[in-house]
């Protein structure tokens, strides 16, 4: 998920993060007629990318500064993020 196991075998990966990320819908996604401020529609469906309780990616991410201050869904990010888009 976070590295590959070729990176973290040659000490190039620290603090990888293993296992099934529990996406809410993965592949289900479709096609969304909305339009995000970034870019126009229609666009893939994020929705079925979030992260689902229990996921290993939940708080296993690094804060970075300068980062906007949310996540890909508008969602405040408050201390450890979580890895990948669904960071808040």
């Amino acid at each position: 998920m976070a590295a590959t196991r070729a990176g973290q075998a040659t000490g190039l990966e620290s603090g990888a993060v293993w296992g099934d990320p529990l996406f809410t819908a993965p592949g289900q996604g479709g096609t969304c007629s909305w339009s995000p401020a970034s870019g126009t529609g229609p666009q893939p469906c994020p929705q079925a990318y979030t992260l689902q309780p229990g996921s290993p990616a939940t708080g296993a991410g690094t804060a970075v500064s300068g980062n906007g201050g949310t996540d890909y869904y508008g969602t405040t990010i408050a201390g450890t993020p979580n890895i990948g888009a669904d960071a808040g």
